[in-house]
């Protein structure tokens, strides 16, 4: 469904002094209808920068992006709008997804808005609907975002982006800043849209306890490349998945 072939971004710093850093370097991946792929590594091994690449909120340097076989690696803002229509993302951080002065209420109906999914008087409706699907009391829809809970505003931003009904969410260590308690009913949900759904999920993870649990397959990224890729129980080492990763560069792969 999605493909990228040997990707590569290149960031360029400075005026007088260029300072040219690759910080994807020749990556390749494909991600299937209804599956969820594992993306693991180190803090700064470019996971988040490769994440943006696929749902094209950056354009790669070089390589290819396919979606469903089409080639959107330059596509133009306007075929973009649609292309990220099914192809979304879920921040770290979800206060940076929302509007602040927005009630939640309002943040629910901007995507059916802006993408004429419903009708004016059918969003109520609707907004109920996804109310409901991530797991939220009506309650929050008159509050503000910074008048909610971490894990409520992780869902409302789900929520978002369920209603445009995609074809492929990239999760972009969507429960890191949230408590483990939290963590689980997050990935309750996420993992329920998908039965219902059919979306595919790219999962951006520290923790590989909970990419086994989840995917079927997992890459693992190290300064900027995938050095491996494949099935979760093949590719993962014993001896990281008894201990999990950090932030530090501790990500192993059978040789």
């Amino acid at each position: 469904m999605l493909e990228a072939r040997r990707l590569v971004k290149v960031f360029v710093r400075g005026h007088l002094v260029r300072q040219r850093r690759r910080v994807i370097d020749d990556v390749s991946l494909c991600i299937g209808p209804s599956e969820t792929v594992g993306l693991v590594g180190c803090s700064g091994a470019g996971k988040s920068t490769l994440g943006k690449l696929l749902t094209r909120l950056l354009e790669p340097t070089s390589g290819q992006l396919l979606f469903r076989g089409t080639d959107i690696t330059h596509a133009r803002e306007r075929e973009l709008r649609s292309i990220r229509r099914k192809v979304q993302i879920v921040f770290q951080h979800p206060h940076s997804a929302l509007h602040p002065g927005m009630k939640i209420a309002d943040l629910l109906k901007e995507p059916l808005r802006l993408h004429r999914l419903v009708e004016k008087q059918e969003q109520q409706a609707t907004v109920m609907e996804m109310l409901a699907r991530v797991g939220l009391h009506t309650d929050v829809l008159h509050r503000y975002p910074a008048e909610v809970s971490g894990g409520e505003i992780q869902r409302v931003v789900i929520a978002r982006v369920m209603a445009l009904k995609p074809c492929l969410v990239v999760l972009d260590e969507p429960t890191s800043m949230l408590d483990i308690s939290i963590q689980a009913g997050i990935f309750q949900v996420l993992t329920q849209l998908q039965q219902e759904t059919g979306v595919s999920y790219l999962l951006i993870s520290h923790d590989l306890k909970i990419v086994e649990r989840l995917c079927c397959r997992v890459a693992v990224m190290e300064h900027g490349r995938i050095v491996e890729q494949g099935e979760v129980t093949s590719t993962i080492s014993p001896t990281r998945r008894n201990h999990g990763a950090t932030g530090k560069c501790e990500t192993s792969c059978r040789e």
